[in-house]
């Protein structure tokens, strides 16, 4: 609970940082979870400015339902063109992929998604239903993914 409390502190000092372009952010391997990560995505939305986003999230405990918040907040970012995710290790399932997939089409100016989904239980069909939501990023010009397992 303290991880997450200090997560949503440092997302509600994003009020004074909304010029900033870019934003860089590892969480990696800590307590942080979907209800942290839901209230710390909260305060994305003053971030109007950010072109660049990097958050890596690798073996937390955010799962599919943080995963698809994190999604609908990032809704709230109209200029954001680079969106780099790392949530390796972290029980998202081919549903919460597809569901987070349906979330990208409101970046029509994305350029760049990097994506690290490895060691997920995530199959076959659950990437094909990501990828068939993939032409709703129209201006999408390079795209990265992994799924190893």
């Amino acid at each position: 609970r303290s991880f997450d409390l200090g997560l949503v502190g440092l997302g509600a000092s994003f009020a004074v940082l909304s010029r900033i372009s870019q934003l860089h952010l590892n969480f990696d391997e800590t307590a942080v979870d979907c209800e942290g990560l839901n209230r710390f995505g909260e305060h994305l939305r003053v971030l109007q400015q950010v072109t660049t986003l990097s958050l890596s999230f690798q073996h937390t405990k955010i799962g599919s339902a943080g995963l698809i918040a994190l999604g609908g907040h990032l809704q709230a970012l109209p200029r954001l063109k680079l969106l780099n995710l790392n949530s390796g290790k972290n029980a998202v399932c081919s549903d919460g992929l597809a569901q987070f997939g349906a979330l990208l089409k409101v970046f029509t100016g994305m350029r760049t998604l990097k994506l690290n989904f490895e060691s997920n239980p995530i199959c076959a069909a659950g990437v094909l239903r990501f990828a068939e939501l993939l032409p709703c990023v129209p201006g999408l010009g390079e795209l990265s993914m992994d799924f190893d397992y």
